[in-house]
């Protein structure tokens, strides 16, 4: 669904840009309100529009000279970016027509088209946050009451520092609640058993790829 339905003024497209640009380096930041590189980076992995951001924040990050920066640092610098480039292939008309948004700077160019409803056809399925959370837990209840999660060691590695897609999955039957994870489009959970000890089914598991 389009943001921008028609073609619109590089003020236009700099308010919608950075209201999204926003929103997503307001979800991947800590809880300090600053976005560091591995956070502007993982944004890349969203399976919503996020992921639409994290080269623009990565760059601003860059053009900082910093490894982490403010959100609203962030917006403000990006936004003024943002019109500067549009205005810059704007046509005589003062508009940003779908040919003249093509001509806007990596990774803007991007973003346009996705809020021109453009969705580029190479990074995947989009799900919005409510979509993704019914999936994973649709996707993880399903394997626990299959069995078919896969019991893991230790903790992946690529769970470090992620916050959970969902809070609390539980399932009945083995009396166990699990918190649930994608990493790089691989659902994980972190599974507990309450109860006195021993507690088997405790520990973390590989439930499968988010399709």
């Amino acid at each position: 669904m389009a943001i921008l339905k028609t073609a619109p003024s590089p003020r236009a497209f700099a308010d919608a840009w950075s209201k999204e640009f926003e929103a997503a380096v307001k979800k991947a930041a800590g809880k300090d309100g600053k976005l560091t590189r591995t956070e502007a980076w993982r944004l890349r992995e969203s399976r919503d529009q996020s992921r639409f951001f994290s080269d623009d924040a990565l760059t601003l990050l860059s053009d900082l000279g910093q490894r982490s920066a403010t959100v609203s640092r962030l917006v403000t610098a990006g936004k003024a970016k943002a019109e500067a480039a549009a205005a810059a292939v704007a046509g005589a008309n003062g508009k940003l027509s779908l040919t003249e948004g093509g001509k806007l700077p990596a990774p803007l160019r991007e973003d346009f088209l996705w809020l021109r409803g453009k969705v580029p056809t190479t990074t995947g399925k989009l799900y919005t946050d409510a979509q993704l959370k019914a999936v994973v837990t649709r996707l993880v209840t399903r394997a626990l009451d299959d069995g078919t999660a896969v019991k893991l060691p230790a903790p992946p590695s690529a769970v470090r520092g992620r916050k959970p897609v969902v809070d609390s999955i539980a399932h009945p039957a083995t009396r166990s609640r699990a918190i649930a994870y994608v990493a790089e489009d691989v659902i994980y959970i972190s599974r507990a058993q309450p109860g006195p000890p021993p507690a088997p089914l405790a520990g973390w598991y590989r439930v499968g790829p988010l399709p």
